[in-house]
């Protein structure tokens, strides 16, 4: 099977997902989603071991992102537990995933200075919408917010040091590395700020399948875009030939 197939069908099934989360809203049943969102990442991993062939420690971390990122779509699926265990099991899992791609993103040619120092007002942006987002939840004064606060206060500094990092690979990649893995991590801190808005706040609280449809496009192409520009990164020092670059950049 070609690389580009598996890429048609990783999309495929995101479409499926996101028709099953569409009937979840209308009819209260999980069973599109439970057909067609654990099998997301898998997908993904394949074709980044395809393509990296995972012959460097940057590209293991990666592969290792991606398996806790399954077992957090795993975790989060409607229906799975009857308790809140299913969050805090979703948002761990999760929050190892972001470890791993800020310990990959920070492994980036780090002899090359980086763009944070010579520009740390860079930071400011992403300091400020973290701290916004946080200091928003805690008005709402919702009491399932009031019980999570600890782990989300935690998760978000993490997801907000990842796309940070992803910023600070500037100058160190390739310009196409640097520009799908930064557009993938915003997509990404976006589609988990809408979760945190759907579950500890009133936005959303009568169209709960709205968010649901907003989230997941903008989590699986937040991952494919990171996986895809660290698939372009520079490997093991050097570019990649002008062939594979641009049979990934057209994937």
């Amino acid at each position: 099977m070609k690389s580009k197939h598996l890429i048609y069908i990783y999309f495929l099934l995101l479409i499926a997902e996101v028709l099953g989360e569409v009937i979840l809203g209308l009819e209260q049943t999980p069973y599109g989603i439970w057909a067609f969102k654990p099998f997301l990442m898998p997908v993904l991993i394949y074709w980044y071991y395809r393509e990296t062939k995972a012959d460097s420690a940057s590209h293991k971390i990666i592969l290792a992102a991606l398996f806790f990122s399954w077992w957090g779509d795993n975790f989060l699926m409607p229906g799975i537990f009857k308790t809140d265990i299913n969050f805090l099991l979703g948002l761990g899992s999760f929050l190892i995933a972001h470890l791993m791609y800020l310990a990959a993103f920070l492994r980036t040619n780090i002899k090359a200075r980086s763009i944070l120092k010579s520009k740390p007002y860079l930071v400011i942006p992403f300091a400020g919408f973290g701290f916004g987002l946080i200091s928003f939840l805690f008005k709402q004064n919702l009491p399932g917010f009031t019980e999570m606060s600890i782990p989300v206060v935690i998760y978000s500094a993490v997801i907000m040091l990842m796309v940070i990092a992803a910023i600070g690979r500037y100058g160190k990649v390739n310009p196409a590395s640097y520009k799908w893995v930064l557009i993938g991590a915003l997509s990404f801190m976006i589609s988990d700020t809408v979760i945190a808005l759907s579950r500890f706040t009133l936005m959303f609280e009568e169209n709960m399948s709205l968010a649901r449809v907003i989230i997941m496009p903008l989590y699986a192409v937040g991952q494919y875009l990171i996986i895809k520009g660290c698939a372009l990164q520079e490997f093991k020092g050097e570019i990649l030939n002008r062939q594979d670059a641009n049979r990934i950049i057209t994937i």
